[in-house]
Protein backbone atom coordinates (compact mmCIF):
# COMPACT_ATOMS: atom_id res chain seq x y z
CA UNK A 1 0.00 0.00 0.00
CA UNK A 2 1.09 3.57 -0.59
CA UNK A 3 2.18 5.65 2.41
CA UNK A 4 -0.83 7.10 4.22
CA UNK A 5 -0.59 10.86 4.63
CA UNK A 6 -2.90 13.36 6.30
CA UNK A 7 -5.67 14.11 3.83
CA UNK A 8 -5.85 17.71 5.00
CA UNK A 9 -2.37 18.20 3.54
CA UNK A 10 -3.76 17.32 0.10
CA UNK A 11 -7.36 18.49 0.29
CA UNK A 12 -7.12 21.71 2.27
CA UNK A 13 -9.84 24.26 3.00
CA UNK A 14 -8.61 26.15 -0.06
CA UNK A 15 -9.03 23.05 -2.19
CA UNK A 16 -12.61 22.61 -1.04
CA UNK A 17 -13.33 26.28 -1.61
CA UNK A 18 -12.13 26.04 -5.21
CA UNK A 19 -13.89 22.72 -5.71
CA UNK A 20 -16.99 24.29 -4.25
CA UNK A 21 -16.97 27.12 -6.76
CA UNK A 22 -16.75 24.59 -9.58
CA UNK A 23 -19.26 22.31 -7.96
CA UNK A 24 -21.84 25.04 -7.54
CA UNK A 25 -21.99 25.31 -11.31
CA UNK A 26 -22.73 21.57 -11.42
CA UNK A 27 -25.18 21.68 -8.52
CA UNK A 28 -28.38 21.66 -10.65
CA UNK A 29 -27.04 18.73 -12.68
CA UNK A 30 -26.14 16.75 -9.55
CA UNK A 31 -29.56 17.38 -8.04
CA UNK A 32 -31.10 16.25 -11.32
CA UNK A 33 -29.05 13.04 -11.30
CA UNK A 34 -29.99 12.33 -7.68
CA UNK A 35 -33.65 12.99 -8.48
CA UNK A 36 -33.56 10.49 -11.35
CA UNK A 37 -32.05 7.82 -9.07
CA UNK A 38 -34.65 8.55 -6.43
CA UNK A 39 -37.54 8.26 -8.88
CA UNK A 40 -36.23 4.93 -10.15
CA UNK A 41 -35.45 3.22 -6.86
CA UNK A 42 -37.29 5.15 -4.12
CA UNK A 43 -34.57 4.20 -1.62
CA UNK A 44 -35.18 4.36 2.11
CA UNK A 45 -31.46 4.39 2.93
CA UNK A 46 -28.69 6.06 0.91
CA UNK A 47 -24.97 6.20 1.62
CA UNK A 48 -22.52 8.39 -0.33
CA UNK A 49 -18.91 7.23 -0.16
CA UNK A 50 -16.53 10.13 -0.74
CA UNK A 51 -19.38 12.60 -0.49
CA UNK A 52 -17.30 15.80 -0.36
CA UNK A 53 -19.65 18.66 0.43
CA UNK A 54 -22.66 16.39 0.21
CA UNK A 55 -24.49 17.83 -2.77
CA UNK A 56 -26.00 14.48 -3.79
CA UNK A 57 -27.29 13.78 -0.29
CA UNK A 58 -28.70 17.28 -0.12
CA UNK A 59 -31.35 16.22 -2.62
CA UNK A 60 -32.80 13.67 -0.18
CA UNK A 61 -32.38 15.94 2.84
CA UNK A 62 -34.42 18.70 1.19
CA UNK A 63 -36.91 16.68 -0.85
CA UNK A 64 -37.39 13.40 1.03
CA UNK A 65 -36.22 13.98 4.61
CA UNK A 66 -37.63 10.61 5.70
CA UNK A 67 -34.81 8.87 3.83
CA UNK A 68 -31.89 7.82 6.02
CA UNK A 69 -28.72 9.34 4.55
CA UNK A 70 -25.05 9.07 5.46
CA UNK A 71 -22.05 10.66 3.78
CA UNK A 72 -18.46 9.50 4.26
CA UNK A 73 -15.43 11.61 3.48
CA UNK A 74 -11.84 11.83 4.59
CA UNK A 75 -12.19 15.59 5.00
CA UNK A 76 -15.62 15.63 6.66
CA UNK A 77 -14.50 17.52 9.77
CA UNK A 78 -12.64 20.12 7.69
CA UNK A 79 -15.68 20.62 5.48
CA UNK A 80 -17.99 21.07 8.47
CA UNK A 81 -15.55 23.27 10.37
CA UNK A 82 -15.39 25.65 7.43
CA UNK A 83 -19.17 25.59 6.90
CA UNK A 84 -18.74 24.11 3.41
CA UNK A 85 -21.84 21.92 3.49
CA UNK A 86 -25.55 22.63 3.72
CA UNK A 87 -26.96 22.77 7.24
CA UNK A 88 -29.48 20.03 6.39
CA UNK A 89 -26.73 17.42 6.04
CA UNK A 90 -24.16 18.72 8.51
CA UNK A 91 -24.81 15.94 11.01
CA UNK A 92 -25.06 13.32 8.24
CA UNK A 93 -21.45 13.61 7.03
CA UNK A 94 -18.83 11.58 8.85
CA UNK A 95 -15.07 11.14 8.68
CA UNK A 96 -13.88 8.03 6.90
CA UNK A 97 -10.46 7.27 5.45
CA UNK A 98 -11.01 4.96 2.48
CA UNK A 99 -7.37 3.93 2.63
CA UNK A 100 -7.94 2.10 5.91
CA UNK A 101 -8.75 -1.63 5.84
CA UNK A 102 -12.38 -2.35 6.73
CA UNK A 103 -13.24 1.34 6.33
CA UNK A 104 -16.87 0.33 5.75
CA UNK A 105 -17.42 -1.61 8.97
CA UNK A 106 -18.88 1.19 11.19
CA UNK A 107 -21.47 1.98 8.52
CA UNK A 108 -22.83 -1.48 7.84
CA UNK A 109 -25.60 -3.14 9.83
CA UNK A 110 -27.81 -4.09 6.90
CA UNK A 111 -27.50 -3.41 3.15
CA UNK A 112 -28.12 0.16 2.02
CA UNK A 113 -30.74 0.57 -0.70
CA UNK A 114 -28.46 2.79 -2.76
CA UNK A 115 -24.68 3.22 -2.56
CA UNK A 116 -23.11 6.24 -4.27
CA UNK A 117 -19.43 6.68 -5.12
CA UNK A 118 -19.11 9.57 -7.54
CA UNK A 119 -15.76 10.81 -8.90
CA UNK A 120 -13.85 9.52 -5.88
CA UNK A 121 -11.73 6.56 -7.02
CA UNK A 122 -9.39 8.71 -9.12
CA UNK A 123 -8.20 10.43 -5.93
CA UNK A 124 -6.87 7.18 -4.46
CA UNK A 125 -3.65 5.41 -5.44
CA UNK A 126 -4.07 2.28 -7.55
CA UNK A 127 -3.17 0.08 -4.60
CA UNK A 128 -6.48 0.97 -2.91
CA UNK A 129 -8.75 0.34 -5.90
CA UNK A 130 -9.81 -3.19 -4.97
CA UNK A 131 -10.17 -2.24 -1.31
CA UNK A 132 -12.53 0.58 -2.29
CA UNK A 133 -14.66 -1.62 -4.51
CA UNK A 134 -14.64 -4.43 -1.95
CA UNK A 135 -16.06 -2.06 0.66
CA UNK A 136 -18.72 -0.72 -1.68
CA UNK A 137 -20.01 -4.21 -2.45
CA UNK A 138 -20.39 -4.92 1.27
CA UNK A 139 -22.52 -1.82 1.79
CA UNK A 140 -25.24 -2.67 -0.72
CA UNK A 141 -26.40 -4.52 -3.81
CA UNK A 142 -27.06 -1.45 -5.98
CA UNK A 143 -24.10 0.87 -6.57
CA UNK A 144 -24.02 4.09 -8.59
CA UNK A 145 -20.35 4.50 -9.46
CA UNK A 146 -18.44 7.10 -11.46
CA UNK A 147 -14.69 7.66 -11.73
CA UNK A 148 -12.59 10.00 -13.86
CA UNK A 149 -11.34 8.52 -17.10
CA UNK A 150 -7.80 8.98 -18.49
CA UNK A 151 -7.17 12.55 -19.57
CA UNK A 152 -10.02 14.02 -17.54
CA UNK A 153 -8.91 17.26 -15.91
CA UNK A 154 -9.22 17.68 -12.17
CA UNK A 155 -7.31 18.50 -9.00
CA UNK A 156 -5.88 15.51 -7.16
CA UNK A 157 -6.49 12.99 -9.93
CA UNK A 158 -3.83 10.34 -9.35
CA UNK A 159 -5.40 7.21 -10.82
CA UNK A 160 -7.71 7.61 -13.81
CA UNK A 161 -8.95 4.51 -15.61
CA UNK A 162 -11.66 3.78 -18.16
CA UNK A 163 -14.91 1.98 -17.44
CA UNK A 164 -13.53 -1.38 -18.47
CA UNK A 165 -11.04 -1.32 -15.60
CA UNK A 166 -13.75 -0.66 -13.02
CA UNK A 167 -16.10 -3.22 -14.53
CA UNK A 168 -13.36 -5.80 -14.02
CA UNK A 169 -12.84 -4.69 -10.42
CA UNK A 170 -16.53 -5.02 -9.62
CA UNK A 171 -16.78 -8.33 -11.49
CA UNK A 172 -14.20 -9.76 -9.08
CA UNK A 173 -16.82 -9.33 -6.34
CA UNK A 174 -19.74 -10.61 -8.40
CA UNK A 175 -21.17 -7.29 -9.61
CA UNK A 176 -22.13 -6.47 -13.18
CA UNK A 177 -23.05 -3.21 -14.93
CA UNK A 178 -26.77 -2.96 -15.64
CA UNK A 179 -27.07 -1.06 -18.91
CA UNK A 180 -30.86 -1.21 -18.93
CA UNK A 181 -30.97 0.59 -15.58
CA UNK A 182 -28.36 3.08 -16.76
CA UNK A 183 -30.45 3.93 -19.82
CA UNK A 184 -33.58 4.40 -17.71
CA UNK A 185 -31.62 6.71 -15.40
CA UNK A 186 -30.10 8.67 -18.28
CA UNK A 187 -33.47 9.05 -20.02
CA UNK A 188 -34.92 10.63 -16.88
CA UNK A 189 -32.29 13.38 -16.75
CA UNK A 190 -33.44 16.88 -17.53
CA UNK A 191 -29.88 18.25 -17.79
CA UNK A 192 -28.40 15.53 -19.98
CA UNK A 193 -27.70 17.87 -22.91
CA UNK A 194 -25.96 20.50 -20.81
CA UNK A 195 -22.29 21.06 -20.14
CA UNK A 196 -22.19 20.76 -16.37
CA UNK A 197 -22.31 17.20 -15.10
CA UNK A 198 -21.18 15.84 -18.45
CA UNK A 199 -18.23 13.90 -17.03
CA UNK A 200 -20.36 12.17 -14.42
CA UNK A 201 -23.00 11.25 -16.98
CA UNK A 202 -20.30 9.89 -19.25
CA UNK A 203 -18.45 7.95 -16.55
CA UNK A 204 -21.45 6.65 -14.57
CA UNK A 205 -22.12 2.93 -14.19
CA UNK A 206 -24.96 1.29 -12.28
CA UNK A 207 -23.72 -1.94 -10.76
CA UNK A 208 -25.92 -4.69 -9.36
CA UNK A 209 -24.98 -7.96 -7.78
CA UNK A 210 -24.96 -10.69 -10.40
Amino acid sequence: MAEIVDLSEIYSAEYHAIAGERGEKQYPAKQDMARALDEMFRPKRVIDVGCGRGWWLEYWALNRPEVEIVGLDGCAELIKRNNQCHESIRDKIHSCDLRQPMWWRPWFEEPWDLVLCVEVAEHLPESYARQLVGGLRVLGNRIFFSAARPGQKGVGHTFCRDKRYWIEQFAYFGFQPDMALWRKWHDRLQHRGKRYGRNIRRNAILFTRG
